[in-house]
């Protein structure tokens, strides 16, 4: 195919707008000059002028291809970054943007692009001074955050595989620092579904093991679906690591988490798990009242009430 040809095709096909066209169809002989002998024949010289309107040519066709590209196909995974960077409220109606794009570009979402930039605005806010950039890039991480689980919500059960695994890829070989940025605010325990069992109670072992620092910084949303994947041992320690905060916390906002948090829990628990903990909430009730601590002996009392509507 000729250029002079490839340019009616795109006018044809409307990838091109008719302007972009024409002016194509204008200079496309400059192409000629990469020749030297038909450069010496024409007696035609390139200049910066000349350069300078063709490189600006080719940046409106590769303008015109994308937006032709996003309409027929959908977003690329850059594109939707850039959308989120130029306008974090989009994050608002990201479902709609990201539901048109293919699986191998929400894939690249997941696995790299957001995670990526997410890293960046996350170590450059630990840095900054000025009260402004500080809250633009709050706000672009928000849209991110937000951006990420929309996409896992639409993606294909193959890519949600992929991105758990790149989650269990920075589990095992992040630094400290990428770990506490993902787990905190990309992470939902609901996703580690995709994950073989080992793999699973790796990540479960990971949490628990860092339970109260998640809890403590308001972390509640990534242990939702954490009920289905805990056996009785796990679901006991996570059941004592939310008492603990509780009590220390009574008659506050985090109580009021917490109380959110033990009930959502307790509804997906299996049945040994749920007697495991209304047993040790009895002993530990027996304990107190015994020590004449009839403060613990009441918080206890009214956690056993929350565990026992759910067996």
């Amino acid at each position: 195919m000729t250029l002079a040809s490839a340019i009616s095709a795109c006018k044809e096909e409307k990838i091109l707008s008719s302007r972009t066209c024409d002016l194509a169809s204008v200079i496309r002989d400059y192409r000629n000059l990469i020749h030297p002998g038909k450069v010496i024949r024409e007696e035609e010289r390139p200049t910066s002028d000349s350069a300078q309107v063709s490189l600006s040519l080719v940046h409106v066709v590769l303008r015109e291809i994308s937006v032709f590209y996003a309409k027929k196909s959908g977003f690329t995974a850059q594109q939707m970054l850039n959308k989120i960077e130029i306008d974090p409220n989009s994050s608002r109606i990201a479902k709609h943007l990201i539901q048109d794009m293919t699986q191998r570009e929400i894939r690249k979402l997941l696995c790299d692009i957001i995670p990526n930039r997410y890293f960046d605005y996350s170590q450059k806010l630990e840095t900054v001074e000025e009260f402004d950039e500080e809250e633009r890039i709050s706000r672009w991480k928000s849209a991110l955050r937000s951006t990420f689980h929309s996409a896992f919500s639409l993606a294909s059960n193959s890519v949600k595989r992929d991105s758990s695994e790149k989650m269990l890829y920075y589990l095992r070989e992040g630094s400290e620092e990428i770990i506490g940025y993902y787990m905190k605010d990309l992470f939902r325990f609901s996703y580690i579904s995709y994950l073989d069992n080992d793999d699973k109670q790796f990540v479960i072992a990971h949490v628990l093991s860092q339970c109260e620092e998640y809890l403590m910084h308001g972390e509640q949303e990534m242990f939702e679906g954490i009920s289905k994947h805990l056996k009785s041992d796990s679901a006991l320690s996570l059941y004592r690591n939310i008492s603990n905060i509780w009590f220390k916390h009574r008659e506050s906002d985090l109580e009021k988490k917490m109380r959110k948090l033990l009930r959502s829990i307790m509804i997906d628990l299996n049945d040994e798990a749920k007697a495991i903990i209304y047993e040790y909430i009895e002993k530990k009730i027996k304990r107190d009242a015994k020590k004449n601590d009839g403060v613990r002996t009441s918080f206890g009392q009214m956690l056993l009430d929350i565990v026992a509507v759910e067996i």
